[in-house]
């Protein structure tokens, strides 16, 4: 079974979607530490004006190194209302406008208190709508708790019964393969170009909420999301390379 392990982030960009599609899980990261002002409560639109960000507004009552999971939405800002807003506002003139404005529109009147639940739900929504059967799964839920790093994300995956990590490319600084291969795992990294797609409002912008394409192009999403893979010899696991057998 191959995981991944990656932060909850709120309708986040095609290439997590395409990296998802690789494995058998997803783990979302809840108990990572909670960043202000990150991917983990905003995400970017491309509106008539140029691109804009589309922020979850958070209970400023936190302190440094709380969790993702225990942090709180705020409910008393109309937040959730101003992103639809913004999202007619961006796509109303789109092809797909109509197909999936109606799905947002019952997403955002859903009700939590928890900032994972809404990113988790955009996810989970996405996912379906991109034929996306991955299981997804949170790291909490693992019992994990003492180790750090590197050490929590081995930990982490024996937990899951998981044989293979998938990594982002940027993993390649990270992580030493061979700490993996001594813990009787194997890692790869995905690799991903970012698709050019129909957009409105001038000149292509890529890394843009997933949402940008699915209004834009519909059914051929998942198409276009597939097209961005690169197959070699990154992806391929690094105790299966020759030199490493």
């Amino acid at each position: 079974m191959k995981a991944m392990l990656l932060q909850p982030f709120y309708f986040p960009w095609i290439g997590m979607f395409d990296m998802m599609d690789r494995c058998d899980l997803f783990l979302l990261y809840d108990d990572a530490q909670f960043v202000r002002q990150s991917w983990q409560t905003r995400n970017r639109l491309k509106t008539p004006t140029g691109v804009r960000w589309m922020s979850v507004h958070i209970d400023a009552d936190y302190r440094l190194g709380t969790p993702i999971r225990e942090i709180r939405v705020d409910r008393r800002s109309p937040w959730a209302t101003k992103h639809l807003n913004q999202i007619c506002e961006s796509y109303r003139n789109a092809k797909y406008f109509d197909v999936y404005y109606p799905l947002l529109v019952s997403f955002f009147q859903k009700r939590s208190e928890w900032l994972v639940d809404y990113a988790r739900e955009s996810i989970i929504l996405v996912a379906h709508l991109l034929g996306i059967t991955t299981r997804i799964g949170l790291s909490s839920d693992f019992g994990v708790r003492k180790s750090r790093g590197v050490q929590k994300v081995v930990d982490l995956c024996h937990a899951a019964g998981a044989e293979e990590y998938l990594d982002g490319e940027s993993g390649q600084e990270l992580y030493d393969p061979q700490l993996f291969r001594d813990q009787g795992l194997t890692i790869s990294f995905h690799r991903y170009v970012h698709p050019v797609y129909r957009q409105l409002h001038g000149e292509f912008v890529s890394h843009l909420s997933v949402l940008d394409l699915l209004m834009n192009e519909g059914t051929a999403s998942r198409r276009i999301m597939l097209s961005g893979r690169v197959l070699n010899d990154e992806e391929i696991p690094v105790a299966h390379r020759a030199g490493n057998r």
